[in-house]
């Protein structure tokens, strides 16, 4: 190629967006636990503490993970 000459690439491709994470958990020291590492891991995540907060959380917003305790206050996980 000589100087003239100009290469042309396409443009690079626009990062993908995070994903989001919904922790619900009622020991709250566990909970940030499994956010933090979600966080570090690109993840954008928050916790919720009882069974109908995070179903109301969940049903608020599009989680692409939601990880749920099965023994929570209010509403089992696997109700929710």
């Amino acid at each position: 190629m000589t100087m003239t000459e100009t290469t042309h690439s396409a443009p690079p491709a626009p990062a993908p967006a995070p994903l989001h994470a919904l922790v619900i958990e009622d020991d709250a020291a566990m909970a940030q636990h499994v956010v933090e590492l979600l966080r570090r891991n690109g993840f954008v995540a928050e916790a919720a503490y009882d069974g109908p907060s995070g179903l109301r959380r969940a049903a608020a917003e599009v989680f692409d993970l939601i990880i749920a305790d099965r023994m929570l206050p209010g509403l089992d996980g696997l109700s929710v």
